[in-house]
């Protein structure tokens, strides 16, 4: 297990939350509080179910869970979890934890389940050897930087309820074209892309059942 840091404060609905990082988890970095700030408006007070998949610190899985929905965090390194637990804990929280790699541990009792599944996926194609190993796992996209994001994509659609969402990050490498490429591979899903504002290289994917 690696070193935790001191604890950070996020502030959700006028409240503190706090949240510790560990050396060996991808910290809270721009792109996770893009992909929150992406989320947010979609947690309302009915409530709903949400997966947060590649949880890593739980951030995001402790901002669902603190507005009252039913969080699943999944992760494909234990450390990620436990450290999500941690943060969870810490505030008082619950959620229903999930050691996958992708959708491949996820129950079967699950499918058609989710209002909403996010993902900040890897989407770099190019890790340096010399990288920080918990940025190779948390970066590493494969070609183009979208393999891991079409696996994704490929399953989610199973898990999602029937006016689910998914909300998730993909470079700015995918075009439009692209999309429309996803879409007669994936005839079951609805996605549209929007570019993110801060010029990062980086588009939001939102998807949803047809």
């Amino acid at each position: 297990m690696h070193s935790v840091g001191e604890a950070i404060e996020y502030i959700l609905d006028g409240k503190v939350l706090e949240y510790r990082e560990s050396s060996g988890v991808y910290p809270v970095r721009e792109d996770t509080l893009l992909l929150i700030d992406e989320v947010l408006p979609l947690l309302g007070p009915e409530g709903g179910s949400l997966l947060d998949m590649g949880c890593g610190t739980g951030l995001l899985s402790l901002i669902s869970a603190s507005r009252g929905w039913e969080t699943h965090s999944c992760d494909r390194e234990p450390e990620a979890l436990w450290l999500t637990r941690e943060n969870l804990c810490k505030n008082g929280k619950m959620a229903i934890f999930h050691l996958s790699d992708l959708f491949s541990g996820i129950p079967r009792g699950y499918l058609s389940h989710f209002d909403l599944i996010t993902f900040n996926p890897p989407y770099l194609s190019d890790i340096p050897t010399t990288a920080d190993p918990r940025f190779e796992l948390a970066l590493n996209g494969g070609s183009m930087g979208l393999s891991v994001a079409i696996s994704f994509l490929g399953a989610s659609w199973r898990f999602l309820s029937e006016r689910g969402k998914v909300i998730m990050l993909v470079p700015h490498s995918i075009t439009y074209r692209d999309l429309s490429q996803f879409e007669k591979e994936y005839p079951t899903l609805d996605l549209k892309g929007t570019k993110t504002p801060n010029g990062e290289g980086l588009m939001m994917i939102e998807a949803g059942i047809k």
